[in-house]
């Protein structure tokens, strides 16, 4: 990332900012997952850091699949369960222990990525993305941001977009040029709606919200 989009990145997920106070390390790539089953709530957090180091307050309790489980004993993080490797991961017991079985094991298992496949396999790689089945106007949203020499491009992509979202993006499309953008493209794949916005100005090409 550019200097103006790592700081673009760090206010749109103030999460960015916390992970390396969480290891007192800097961050260099993370993943980041709220997930929800029924009536429960939990997160998942990866990431890598340099220099990489455990210089946080914990209690080793035992391994998992020859992984050490350590037990964070901070305030905020009390309870949780760190597994250093890389990446290393921040989850609350359970949750690492799921993710554990699927990654130490030998066993096929369906995670959200099957779920996403098809949307992630139609878009560009990007140091910036996002990705949600939490949202009212689609069945799937994705957004993802990309450098592309002196411009900056965004890709949106939604599942099944409702009439209305859609109707707004032609009128966005049709009144691009005014704004300055360099592209404007909107593309149909099955039930998959993709729109690429490029522009000079970042903030300019995020802000052209649809939804």
């Amino acid at each position: 990332m550019t200097p103006e989009m790592a700081a673009w990145a760090r206010q749109a997920q103030p999460i960015l900012n916390e992970v390396d106070t969480i290891y007192n390390s800097t961050t260099t790539r993370m993943y980041y997952s709220d997930i929800k089953s029924g009536g429960n709530f939990s997160f998942l957090l990866l990431s890598t850091m340099d220099p990489v180091k455990n210089d946080f307050q914990y209690m080793f309790i035992d391994s998992y699949y020859e992984h050490p489980l350590l037990v964070r004993q901070e305030g905020g993080l009390q309870g949780l369960y760190n597994v250093m490797g890389t990446p290393v991961m921040l989850a609350p017991p359970q949750t690492a222990i799921d993710v554990l079985d699927i990654t130490a094991s030998l066993n096929e298992t369906v995670t959200s990525y099957n779920r996403y496949k098809g949307m992630l396999n139609l878009v560009p790689d990007a140091p910036f993305q996002t990705i949600t089945s939490n949202v009212t106007f689609a069945k799937q949203f994705y957004m993802g941001v990309n450098q592309n020499n002196d411009s900056y491009e965004r890709t949106t992509g939604y599942l099944e977009v409702n009439s209305s979202v859609m109707k707004k993006l032609d009128q966005l499309k049709t009144n691009s040029s005014q704004k300055g953008f360099l592209h404007y493209n909107i593309t149909k794949t099955g039930n998959y709606t993709l729109v690429k916005v490029s522009g000079m100005d970042l903030f300019a090409v995020m802000m052209e919200e649809a939804n």
